[in-house]
C-alpha cells in the first residue's frame, strides 16, 4: 500500500520526519552537498538472500496507477524516480506470500542516484502492515543521525540491511504510537513488540521533490526465515526454500516449483520437463550446466550468475527473466522465448 495520502502529506506537515534539531542538521548538510560537485558513485552489488528465503512478489506504480507519481518503469524494473518539478516518486513492492515483520531476515533496496542526494527523510522505505491502514513503519537512508548528504552519501547505503540494523534514528515508528527516532531493536523488542507480529501488506520506496532528486531503483529485496527442504512433494515444491540444494542429475518431471529460491543449487546434468520456474522463482547463482530443459517456463525468474553452459533449452520460456552475469557457453536453444530479458539476450557465447 502507497496513496497519495502518505505523498501529499510528506510534502505539508511530515510528522514522521526526524525531530526538528536533526532536520536543523540535516539541512545544512544537504545545502553544503547541493553547493558541492561531488560525483555519484555507483550502487553496492544487489541485495541478495545470504541469510534466509527471497519473498517473491509484483511491483506497482500505484493501485490503481497513480498519475501524479513521478516513477516510471515495468515489471521488476528498473524504475526511473525524477521528482525534479514535481511532488513524489514511489515504487510499491507487494509480497506474494504471508510474512510478518520479524519472520525478514533482509529488508533492502538497490538503487543509482544521480540528483538530490539525501535529506528531510527523502528517500525512504515506508512498510504497511496488513489490518493497520495508513500506519506505517518507516526507515531512512543516507548515513546516521543526520540522514543527509549527497549522492554519494545516500549510494553508500544502496544494498543496506534495515533488519538488526540499529543505527541511531534509523527507524521510525511515530504512525505506529512509536518514536520518530529509534532503531530496529526497539522497534521489534522495546515499546512498539507487536511491530513484530504484524503481516508486511507492502514495502514502498518514496521520494520527495525538496532538491529535486533523480534516482534508478534496481528492486526492493526481502527475505525471511527457511528451512532448506529438498524433497519435492507430489510435484509442487511452490515458494519453497531449495537454496543450495543438490538436484545434480535427477529428473524433474510435470513439477511446480513457482516462486521457489534455488540460490546456489546445483543442477548440473539435470532434466526439466513440462516444470514451471515463473512467478518469482529465483535461481541466482544456480548450476545448471549440461542441463535439459524442455517446455520450462522461467517467466519473470531471475537468474543472475547462473551457470548453463552445454545446457540444453527447448520450448523454454525467459520472457523478462533476469539473466545479469548468467552464462551460456555452448548451450543449444530451440524455440526460446527471451523476450524483455534483463542483460540478455544468452546466446551460445555468452560467457565464453
Amino acid at each position: 500500500m502507497f496513496d497519495r495520502l502518505d505523498a501529499s502529506f510528506a510534502g505539508k506537515v511530515r510528522r514522521w520526519w526526524l525531530p526538528l534539531a536533526l532536520r536543523i542538521v540535516g539541512i545544512a548538510a544537504v545545502l553544503a552537498a547541493l553547493a558541492s560537485s561531488f560525483a555519484a558513485q555507483p550502487a553496492l552489488a544487489r541485495s541478495s538472500c545470504a541469510t534466509g528465503a527471497p519473498v517473491p512478489g509484483t511491483y506497482n506504480l500505484g493501485s490503481p496507477p497513480d498519475p501524479l507519481n513521478a516513477a516510471t518503469g515495468t515489471g521488476s524494473g528498473p524504475f526511473t524516480m525524477d521528482t525534479t518539478g514535481t511532488d513524489y516518486a514511489f515504487v510499491t513492492f507487494v509480497p506474494s506470500q504471508t510474512v510478518t515483520f520479524s519472520q525478514l531476515t533482509v529488508m533492502s533496496a538497490s538503487f543509482t542516484s544521480t540528483a538530490g542526494g539525501v535529506g528531510l527523510g527523502s528517500p525512504r522505505l515506508s512498510i504497511y502492515f496488513v489490518g493497520q491502514g495508513s500506519n506505517n513503519l518507516v526507515t531512512y537512508f543516507g548515513p546516521s543521525p543526520g540522514f543527509s548528504g549527497d549522492d554519494a552519501a545516500l549510494n553508500a547505503t544502496s544494498g543496506l540491511n534495515f533488519i538488526g540494523n540499529n543505527d541511531a534514528g534509523r527507524y521510525d515508528t511515530s504512525h505506529l504510537g512509536g518514536s520518530p527516532s529509534t532503531t530496529y531493536s526497539a522497534a521489534t523488542v522495546g515499546g512498539l513488540a507487536e511491530a513484530g507480529s504484524f503481516q508486511v501488506q507492502s514495502v514502498s520506496f518514496v521520494m520527495d521533490n525538496y532538491a529535486g532528486h533523480n534516482l534508478t531503483l534496481n528492486g526492493i529485496t526481502l527475505c525471511k526465515t527457511a528451512t532448506q527442504n529438498c524433497v519435492i512433494t507430489n510435484h509442487v515444491a511452490k515458494n519453497q526454500y531449495m537454496a543450495g540444494c543438490n538436484l545434480s542429475g535427477q529428473n524433474l518431471s510435470n513439477d511446480n516449483l513457482q516462486g521457489a529460491d534455488l540460490n546456489g543449487a546445483d543442477l548440473s546434468g539435470a532434466t526439466l520437463y513440462n516444470v514451471s520456474l515463473s512467478g518469482g522463482a529465483t535461481l541466482d547463482g544456480a548450476n545448471l550446466s549440461g542441463a535439459h530443459l524442455s517446455n520450462v517456463d522461467l517467466s519473470n525468474a531471475s537468474l543472475y550468475g547462473a551457470d548453463l553452459k552445454n545446457a540444453t533449452l527447448s520450448n523454454v520460456k525467459l520472457n523478462n527473466a533476469d539473466v545479469t552475469t548468467a552464462t551460456s557457453c555452448g548451450a543449444h536453444f530451440t524455440n526460446v522465448n527471451q523476450t524483455g530479458e534483463i542483460s540478455g539476450p544468452l546466446t551460445p557465447t555468452t560467457g565464453c
